[in-house]
């Protein structure tokens, strides 16, 4: 059973375009829609860059490094820091099947998702290294000259390595990423 599924996993992972599906008498075209599997994107509002990798059907995972913009208010003074963020997600699309009967594009991974996050905050001796990780729910959208928004928002748990920087508690996930998908 095991080398089954790993024959699998091989087979799954080792094309890059995929039909997502066959056309019938309900769809608004006869043409087959061929998505790829993969996306590598640039995002410029919060500089950094992403991978999203189809896994099953219409979930995907994603990785990717950011710059996050962190703003210090110690003593009524305000200082401005750009720090390294790592994130993973899971998402599952569930309106594709809708798209594409309504002869919307689901290029790049175009959708609205639900799924779970984890993100890695690096910092320094003066911002606390921390990880969140949460559900979120997203809207995701490429135009055909590559240009995307993604935006996605959730509730989670915020912890630290060392509890006493930062004990453990809820926090807002959030996210809104411009930039090119390629």
């Amino acid at each position: 059973m095991l080398k089954f599924v790993f024959l699998s996993l091989i087979f799954c992972c080792a094309f890059n375009v995929a039909y997502c599906q066959i056309p019938n008498d309900d769809m608004p075209s006869d043409d087959p829609l061929i998505i790829k599997k993969s996306v590598f994107r640039l995002s410029i509002l919060s500089p950094g860059v992403s991978y999203e990798r189809q896994v099953v059907g219409d979930n995907t995972f994603v990785v990717g490094v950011y710059a996050s913009l962190v703003i210090d208010t110690l003593e009524n003074q305000y200082s401005f820091h750009f720090y390294p963020n790592f994130f993973g997600e899971f998402r599952h699309y569930y309106n594709f099947a809708r798209r594409i009967k309504e002869g919307k594009s689901i290029n790049r991974f175009s959708g609205n998702y639900i799924g779970g996050r984890y993100e890695h905050f690096f910092g320094d001796s003066n911002f606390a290294i921390y990880d969140k990780a949460g559900l979120i729910w997203g809207i995701q959208r490429n135009w055909p000259s590559h240009f995307y928004i993604n935006f996605n928002i959730g509730l989670g748990v915020q912890f630290s390595h060392d509890p006493r920087e930062m004990p453990m508690s809820f926090a807002f996930l959030g996210d809104l990423h411009l930039g090119f998908a390629f």
